[in-house]
């Protein structure tokens, strides 16, 4: 059965702060290129770009660069930023390595629980979690071999889409109080 262990939650690092400082960087570099000012203080700019940072953020996912592209974003000019991946990683840095403690006081409460609490799987949720260095930071974590060279347990599990992982995870929470005699099957993809 599942227990709860440690939580922690900090807004500050949600997937919405990282959309922020990719927009920031965007308008910034907009303004820079542009000679403009007030770029983030028009709300239809605003809210433009922010979509667009959202979609490279996907991108960034799964490719090392994109263009945050914007047609007449601002007073009829045309926006497009190059984003590297590293230069996004840059750009989260501070945040990453914020999100990094919270997941190793976790990784510590879990350890010094009743017995060592054990884990099967790690599930990132959101868009962040597509990102390349948060993937590394947790394979850093939770590595895939334990000290004396047996398999770990925890692998992590790529062929969960985000966006479904949260629903996966109150669905076997359910299964395991209505019937925690059943063992709950892996996750199917």
């Amino acid at each position: 059965i599942l227990s709860i262990v440690s939580t922690t939650n900090d807004a500050s690092l949600s997937g919405r702060t990282l959309t922020d400082l990719l927009v920031s960087h965007c308008a910034s570099q907009f303004e820079r290129k542009c000679r403009v000012a007030g770029v983030l203080d028009s709300k239809k700019s605003k809210a433009r770009l922010e979509a667009a940072c959202e979609i490279a953020i996907r991108t960034l996912g799964r490719a090392t660069s994109c263009h945050v592209t914007v047609d007449g974003l601002y007073e009829g000019m045309d926006m497009n930023v190059p984003v590297s991946r590293p230069r996004f990683d840059m750009l989260c840095g501070p945040s990453l390595r914020k999100a990094e403690a919270q997941v190793k006081t976790i990784k510590e409460a879990l350890a010094g629980s009743d017995g060592g609490a054990s884990f099967d799987v790690v599930l990132l949720a959101g868009n962040v979690s597509l990102m390349p260095s948060v993937k590394a930071m947790v394979d850093r974590l939770f590595p895939a071999a334990s000290e004396n060279g047996t398999p770990a347990a925890w692998r992590g599990r790529t062929d969960i889409p985000p966006d479904e992982a949260v629903a996966m995870g109150c669905a076997k929470h359910a299964a395991a109080l209505v019937d925690p005699a059943r063992p709950t099957p892996p996750p199917e993809a």
